[in-house]
């Protein structure tokens, strides 16, 4: 589920801002190895 809001994100973004840089902090702040290689731009975390 987290990977596929991911995908959709970034496809939104990339529409928009075309291959411009941007940072992604993942669904509550959790990333997998999974999602993580699935990813083309830097995470970011907070809290």
């Amino acid at each position: 589920a987290a990977l596929a809001e991911i995908q959709k994100t970034d496809e939104t973004l990339r529409a928009i801002l075309g291959d411009g840089d941007y940072w992604l902090r993942p669904p509550w702040g959790f990333a997998s190895d999974a999602l993580k290689s699935a990813v083309s731009v830097p995470l970011i975390y907070w809290t």
